[in-house]
């Protein structure tokens, strides 16, 4: 019992660290952004413009990495998506960026969070298999940025533009944050992925069910 209670607690303490960090690493991309600090020669002026950008990036790449650590239960997954809004919403004003196209990134970083969370509750019972989705899912969010970067680059902006969903979950709620893709490719891709792994869930379920039946029956 006292071992239960211990690991309960143990738990709850990382928990609490995670959120901590998860809240530390939104307020730095805020203070980044409102000092004016630009990230690169071409970066955009006054830096401040950029703050929704700098601000959803972080997002998507600190909850990739970190979503092991984040979401072990429900009310830690509600605490991450409620304490991420009034982030983006700071970055917004900041920005003078219309409240409403922004509400739209951020629902998209929501639906990633339970993405994520769906995920964590799967390979809860397997510490190396969370690991690697986290560097797969960091991977998503900081790879596919990196890929439209640079074919925006060597292709120009007009062959890279529209083409949001194809680079990972971040870039995607940029371009909603701009309203700069009309399309519905990003909903699309995250409907995807999101559908996908209920599917999963719901059929390691019913496997899962079938076999403790099967259990009780001998």
């Amino acid at each position: 019992m006292s071992s239960t209670v211990g690991h309960v607690q143990s738990r709850s303490a990382v928990s609490s660290v995670a959120l901590a960090i998860w809240a530390t690493v939104q307020l730095a991309a805020l203070l980044l952004s409102a000092a004016r600090i630009p990230l690169s020669d071409e970066f955009v002026r006054p830096a401040e413009r950029a703050a929704v950008e700098v601000m959803l990036f972080t997002q998507f790449c600190a909850v990739a990495a970190l979503f092991p650590l984040l979401m072990p239960n429900a009310y830690t997954v509600a605490a991450v998506a409620a304490t991420s809004w009034p982030f983006v919403h700071l970055a917004a004003l900041l920005a003078s960026r219309p409240i409403v196209n922004v509400v739209s990134a951020w629902v998209y970083l929501v639906l990633w969070i339970i993405f994520l969370s769906i995920w964590r509750h799967l390979l809860r019972n397997s510490p190396r298999w969370l690991l690697i989705a986290a560097t797969l899912a960091l991977c998503a969010a900081v790879g596919g940025a990196i890929l439209c970067y640079l074919r925006a680059e060597f292709a120009g902006a007009d062959e890279a533009s529209g083409i949001s969903a194809l680079c990972g979950p971040a870039v995607a709620a940029m371009a909603l944050a701009r309203a700069s893709d009309s399309s519905a490719g990003p909903w699309l891709w995250m409907g995807g992925a999101l559908s996908a792994t209920l599917a999963i869930w719901l059929v390691l379920a019913r496997m899962s069910s079938r076999t403790d039946a099967r259990s009780a029956d001998r």
